[in-house]
Order: C-alpha cells, then structure tokens, then sequence
C-alpha cells in the first residue's frame, strides 16, 4: 500500500545535520504517524507521499518547508530556570511554550554555562498558529 493521505504509516529514519551528524534517529522504533495532516514537517511529509513499505531514500528538506527560515529577531537568551523540570537541555532540543500572542515551538541553539548553576540558553521562536 503506498503512504497517502489519512493512512498510517511507519518510518524508519536518520536525521542529519549539514556536517552529517546524527541529530536524531529511529533506532529501531518506527515513528507512526497519520499521513496529510501536518503530524510531519510539510517537505517530510510531501516526499513520503506515494513511498511503499520497503522504499529508502535520501532527502535534504530546506528550512521552508521544515521549520521556518531562521529569523534573528526571533531569537533570545533566557535564564535556565525557565525550563524547570528538564534536567538536560541540549542544542537542537525542541519545547512548547505559551507566550501573550499564543502558542510557539522553541528551539535551543546555544547554552552558555554547565547546566550545574545558573546558564543562559539561547532559544529561536517559532509560530505554531
């Protein structure tokens, strides 16, 4: 059966970084997911669309179609106790946050400090509306 839209599939993937290090991967676990309703980032999804059990490919999904082009206005330094409950926090590390004007998705990009006193991480804003 081919990937289409209100179908669940599973994929198994690696995702890479521009340098070709590992960022995240399956490892075994396939990611379920309901396809043609946004679950994915649109380039994933649109090029999964038509694939079959069995199917691998490579692909490079440019920032437009993944999470938005970085917009420096929108990134700020926040003292760690803002993520109060997380233990670690690492760079590329995604999070929820509320905010006056709604909804975001929050990634870390940088962390000044060792995480065992008071560090600073510097986090890229996203609109989820």
């Amino acid at each position: 059966m081919n990937i289409e839209k209100n179908n669940v599939a599973q994929i198994e993937y690696t995702l890479t970084n521009a340098e070709a290090e590992v960022m995240d991967a399956s490892s075994g676990n396939p990611l379920a997911y309901l396809h043609g309703h946004s679950n994915l980032i649109p380039g994933l999804e649109n090029k999964l669309e038509g694939k079959t059990k069995g199917d691998k490919f490579k692909i490079t999904i440019p920032a437009a179609e993944a999470y938005g082009e970085r917009v420096d206005v929108l990134i700020q330094t926040v003292p760690s106790d803002m993520f109060q409950g997380v233990d670690n926090v690492e760079v590329s590390m995604r999070f929820e946050a509320q905010s006056e004007q709604g909804m975001h998705s929050v990634e870390i990009t940088a962390i000044e400090g060792d995480q065992k006193s008071q560090w600073m991480v510097t986090i890229q804003w996203q609109d989820l509306n």
